[in-house]
């Protein structure tokens, strides 16, 4: 089993839907692959990455795919059904979907996961096609603030997939990451169609010299192979070059822009073609060699450890996601005010009468708006028996007996939903749309003060009666 995940702006619901990439055009999705869904809600993705629009991230969603051998696939079989248990590699994505969000609650986030299984059994290079799942996490959480995850380090990566591996009783990733690795160099030397047509000298130096990884003069009569480029390597007492065939005519490629060419067809190394070829991106080069070898190195030390080992690394791992998203969550507003004080200032001004509704406003470009303070503060000090109270009298249909009050929220005992506080109970919940939710807990907080006022004065003039008598 291999995962990998990578940051995307767009594209993933499209490519979902349609089963249409670079490679197939024209196939549609059942052409390809049998789909199974296996966690979430691909129109409500669809919605949300919608919305991310308007927030003008780099990235909106994690885009995470897990590749399963033939073996692997074959762990999933139940025999007593006579087919494949499908709660088990859900199973399987839940608990990635728990180490990478870490710190989230379920309802925090959106995801969806669905099971591709190959109709096409080879891709048009001739690999053969196995089941893998597709991921996706949208980057933005139930407050419409940006989601944050473990550093994606190649130490972190390796931890996970090769815990999940062992714990599944799947191949390990250190098995399989040398031959990915050749097959996705040999996948990316191919030229994409849209880049065939008019193919000529100065296009084919740019694809060698800038846009593939061709690193030694085996690399580069590869690219032309791969490619149905003929080539043919030319010399003289001076230098070698390659010629290559395009169309009917045989380009010399030597001279202006071909050097990094020349000293691989002279059979000169990587490390000697960069020095005598300053135009080449050295630096990509450099650190993708390196993160590969020490991927290999990383795979090869976690593939040792026992599961119990790898198991207490993921605990810490998740443990400092969870405190880092904490501390994300309480990390102060510079900007915020102290709304309870505030109000409690206004309640002793006006002798404990309801302050005026229009403190609880801010006008923006004409319009009068719910500060966000007071919401915050409506959340947190409205009593939900009151909320609870108030929908019972207005909608008598309304099923209140799955109900329960936790604290200052309302939880529904029949899902495993987080309890809601009193404004998403009457939004979500009730449906009542949000800015008449916004109003109705706004009255009913006046009339809880009206209530404790009274109850004050009550109790005071019951305390007078006393030191009279």
């Amino acid at each position: 089993m291999i995962i990998r995940t990578t940051q995307r702006k767009s594209g993933i619901v499209e490519y979902l839907k349609t089963g249409r990439n670079s490679d197939y055009p024209d196939l549609e999705r059942e052409d390809r692959d049998k789909v199974i869904p296996l966690f979430g809600d691909l129109n409500i993705l669809d919605k949300t990455l919608k919305k991310m629009k308007k927030k003008k991230y780099k990235t909106d969603y994690w885009h995470t795919t897990i590749s399963f051998t033939d073996y692997d696939f074959k762990q999933f079989y139940d025999f007593a059904t006579n087919g494949y248990d499908i709660n088990k590699i859900t199973e399987l994505v839940e608990e990635y979907i728990k180490i990478f969000l870490a710190g989230y609650d379920s309802d925090e986030y959106v995801a969806y996961a669905e099971l591709h299984y190959p109709i096409l059994k080879r891709d048009k290079h001739g690999n053969l096609r196995l089941p893998h799942i597709h991921l996706v996490i949208a980057k933005l959480d139930a407050t419409g603030k940006q989601l944050k995850s473990f550093r994606g380090t190649i130490k972190n990566n390796d931890l996970v997939q090769t815990y999940l591996a062992k714990k599944y009783d799947l191949d390990l990733p250190v098995k399989h990451l040398r031959d990915e690795y050749e097959r996705e160099k040999r996948r990316n030397l191919i030229i994409p169609e849209k880049y065939r047509a008019g193919l000529n000298r100065k296009k084919l130096l740019n694809l060698i010299n800038y846009d593939y990884k061709i690193k030694t003069k085996l690399d580069l009569e590869l690219f032309f192979e791969e490619n149905g480029l003929e080539y043919r390597l030319k010399s003289n007492r001076k230098k070698s070059w390659y010629e290559v065939k395009i169309g009917k005519k045989w380009i010399k490629l030597r001279g202006k822009d071909a050097e990094f060419v020349e000293l691989l067809a002279e059979g000169k190394s990587f490390e000697s073609a960069i020095n005598n070829y300053e135009n080449y991106e050295e630096k990509r080069e450099r650190e993708e060699e390196y993160k590969t070898n020490l991927w290999l190195k990383i795979a090869q030390d976690n593939a040792k450890k026992p599961l119990w080992e790898l198991k207490e690394e993921i605990e810490k791992l998740v443990s400092r996601q969870k405190e880092f998203v904490s501390k994300r969550r309480k990390k102060p507003n510079p900007k915020s005010i102290d709304l309870e004080k505030k109000v409690k200032v206004k309640k002793a001004k006006t002798d404990g009468r309801v302050a005026n509704p229009v403190d609880y406003f801010v006008e923006e470009n004409g319009l009068k708006k719910w500060k966000k303070e007071y919401i915050a503060f409506l959340k947190e000090n409205l009593k939900p028996q009151l909320v609870l109270e108030y929908v019972k009298n207005t909608f008598p249909d309304f099923d209140l007996s799955k109900y329960e009050v936790i604290g200052y929220k309302i939880n529904n005992k029949t899902n495993k939903q987080k309890p809601k506080n009193v404004i998403d109970f009457l939004n979500k919940e009730v449906k009542i749309p949000l800015l008449q939710a916004f109003e109705i807990a706004h009255n009913l907080m006046n009339l809880q003060r009206e209530i404790e006022s009274r109850y004050e004065q009550t109790q005071s003039n019951t305390q007078s009666r006393g030191m009279g008598r």
